[in-house]
């Protein structure tokens, strides 16, 4: 957790808003639990952010100077999005 990643994979990730867009290639290889750091995000960012197309909003998590990382908002599951339909 503590190494920066620098293993790089040549494919597209999984769209964003439209079909068209994507954070680019290449890509980071993750492992589960590896934080990755979006450190301009634009229109995609926590204040911009919605349900369209029925995406979660994101974790945010808070990287003190010493490294440790602290979670500040936890991320929104499926059923928080569709709770308050009505069918």
């Amino acid at each position: 957790m503590n190494t920066i990643n620098t293993r790089l994979l040549p494919v597209a990730p999984k769209t964003l808003l439209e079909i068209s867009e994507n954070f680019g290639t290449p890509v980071w290889v993750t492992d589960e639990g590896d934080v990755l750091a979006i450190l301009v995000a634009g229109g995609y960012g926590s204040t911009m952010s919605s349900n369209y197309n029925l995406r979660e909003n994101a974790s945010e998590v808070l990287v003190k100077e010493n490294g440790e990382i602290v979670l500040t908002k936890k991320r929104q599951s499926y059923e928080q999005i569709v709770e308050n339909f009505i069918y």
